[in-house]
């Protein structure tokens, strides 16, 4: 095979189906790891086994117990549809069973803070685009805020109006904040159309993690 085939061959990637935040984690990641000139072919080939990690469920349920000791997520009813996990940057799990449906997203990150305060957390992230499973949407206000007991530590969230970039839809959402050390838990979710942010059913889901 020429140079140019192999070329060609290595820039096939497969279409799935993965929210927009997880092509840009991975192609920011593979562009860290490999840089500059040392990219091209190797960057793709970076992505493309990202983006085929990312809907295998037995890197999902990983992923899980990567972040929070969760236990298999579809075995107790929900429903996981990517995993992302980009070193030294980020690992979450986006859930949802269809556009209409209830969609969260939990992830973990890094702080540069030895003490991170969970308000400014959820500040930093209410500005920026909420990629969910099946919709990306802008957080536009805050109607609500509370605090809810996670296995002894305090998860802090606002409860507010999304309003979905791609149709202008507005649903009832959910950002919150769970901190242990360094370690910073962010949970973002979507009420189905029409429908009042289950707070609760997010709660439990946290509640089954067992390594925070």
């Amino acid at each position: 095979m020429s140079e140019e085939s192999r070329v060609k061959a290595a820039s096939v990637v497969p279409v799935v189906p993965l929210p927009r935040w997880v092509l840009i984690l991975a192609a920011i990641s593979a562009l860290s790891l490999l840089g500059g000139a040392a990219g091209g072919v190797g960057a793709i080939v970076y992505f493309r086994r990202a983006a085929l990690d990312s809907i295998n469920p037995a890197y999902i349920t990983e992923t899980l117990k990567r972040i929070g000791g969760f236990p298999d997520a579809a075995a107790g009813g929900y429903h996981p549809q990517v995993a992302i996990r980009v070193p030294g940057l980020v690992e979450g799990v986006g859930f949802g069973d269809n556009k209409d449906s209830l969609q969260f997203d939990f992830f973990t990150v890094e702080s540069d803070s030895s003490d991170p305060d969970p308000a400014e957390q959820i500040d930093l992230w209410y500005e920026r685009p909420v990629v969910l499973p099946f919709a990306n949407a802008k957080f536009i206000s805050v109607a609500d805020k509370g605090k809810a007991d996670v296995n002894g530590r305090e998860f802090v969230y606002e409860v507010g109006v999304l309003k979905d970039v791609a149709n202008g839809q507005t649903r009832k959402g959910l950002i919150g904040c769970l901190v242990h050390g360094r370690k910073v838990l962010m949970a973002v979710a979507m009420a189905p159309p029409g429908q009042p942010m289950d707070v609760d059913a997010v709660v439990a889901f946290l509640r089954k993690g067992q390594s925070f």
